[in-house]
């Protein structure tokens, strides 16, 4: 997908051995399903938009992850990806707040970005990441208030679950 939009949408499922976004390309997953062995971000966008990546093989231990996003790249919304994801670029969960789950491992480079909302106390009023497996934590985690919300002291918030964790944000 390179300098256009494509978007899979109304409950369909879209197959495809491998897909790479270059150049300011975005694929956005409008409660569609896309089902590859892998997927590429160079450069540009991909909107969850409650839809579903399925990988197809499975994960393999020790194998390329189901997703790899570079520094230029960027993954927005609330959907679910079915494997593991490697960041170097931005995870920022969206339609504020938005829930991102990962159902392998999450590995975060040192350029890694993880761009957070809280906008109240309540789960479904602040972003979210699901990780099935482990964390590798790296890069900076940003959390921006939205909707004039204050946070009180005390407050907690569980923008991030694991199985394990490794490592630290910067």
């Amino acid at each position: 997908i390179t300098d256009c939009d494509v978007t899979v949408g109304n409950a369909s499922t879209t197959t495809a051995q491998r897909i790479i976004v270059n150049d300011n390309g975005n694929l956005v997953l409008s409660n569609g399903t896309v089902v590859a062995s892998n997927l590429t971000v160079n450069s540009g966008w991909i909107d969850l938009g409650y839809g579903i990546f399925i990988r197809d093989p499975p994960d393999s231990p020790g194998g390329e992850p189901a997703w790899l996003i570079q520094p230029l790249g960027g993954v927005t919304g609330s959907g679910q990806v079915n494997g593991s994801v490697q960041n170097a670029g931005v995870i920022k969960p969206g339609k504020s707040p938005g829930i991102i789950e990962i159902a392998g491992s999450l590995v975060l480079s040192n350029t890694s970005l993880l761009e957070m909302e809280l906008a109240g106390t309540a789960t479904n009023q602040y972003d979210r990441i699901l990780v099935g497996g482990n964390l590798f934590a790296a890069g900076t985690l940003s959390v921006m208030l939205t909707n004039a919300f204050g946070p009180a002291y005390g407050n907690s918030f569980d923008l991030l679950d694991f199985a394990g964790i490794s490592n630290a944000f910067d």
